[in-house]
């Protein structure tokens, strides 16, 4: 979810900032059910491992992020939030179902840099 205020530069390529004010608010699963794998991809060491993060293979963890998105929706909804938030920015107000979060989250989520 994303809205009000963001000002500094970051030099991390992966990072875009957007040209408004605004800020971030996140979920992260601390114990996910999924599990993915590393594997050895050749004999030569200097080829990159096979990851396969497979985030969100169980309905566990699907159930805790929709549930994760909601309660960040009614945190906003809040009358201090109201107060400085003027529109949600992603995923948008247009979507509203479990389908549609997950969606939403599948395609903008990351691992924070440190996955277990």
């Amino acid at each position: 979810m994303s809205a009000g205020r963001a000002s500094r530069t970051d030099t991390r390529p992966a990072i875009r900032l957007d040209r408004y004010s605004a800020f971030n608010i996140g979920i992260s699963q601390v114990r996910p059910t999924s599990r993915g794998s590393v594997r050895i991809a050749s004999s030569d060491p200097c080829l990159a491992p096979v990851i396969r993060p497979n985030y969100l293979a169980t309905e566990y963890d699907v159930h805790e992020m929709v549930e994760g998105c909601r309660l960040i929706r009614k945190l906003v909804a809040t009358r201090a939030m109201r107060e400085i938030i003027v529109d949600e920015i992603l995923p948008g107000p247009d979507v509203n179902s479990d389908d549609e979060l997950l969606e939403d989250f599948r395609n903008r989520c990351g691992t924070i840099f440190h996955p277990t």
